[in-house]
């Protein structure tokens, strides 16, 4: 698309207009950047904290079953309120 100028002015005019344009599209883009990083952030947060509740969960688990299935007398062994009991 060709456009002819009859003065500066004009030329000036459509410059000005141009560099409107230009920055009209620049603060767009910033503005669906800023929405796409503000949208991002908290998955990566919620994400985080599900993964280390989860992780958290799995240890306590671990724990509790490891617990159970120790037998009495290792127990005891391992209780020093039993060894005292015992003296």
């Amino acid at each position: 698309m060709k456009r002819s100028y009859s003065s500066l002015d004009e030329i000036d005019e459509h410059l000005q207009v141009l560099k409107l344009k230009r920055d009209i599209y620049r603060e767009r883009i910033k503005l669906q950047l800023n929405k796409t990083k503000n949208n991002f952030v908290p998955n990566i947060k919620s994400d985080l904290l599900q993964m280390l509740k989860m992780m958290l969960v799995t240890l306590a688990i671990k724990n509790i079953t490891a617990k159970l299935l120790r037998s009495p007398a290792q127990s005891k062994e391992k209780n020093p309120l039993h060894k005292r009991a015992a003296s």
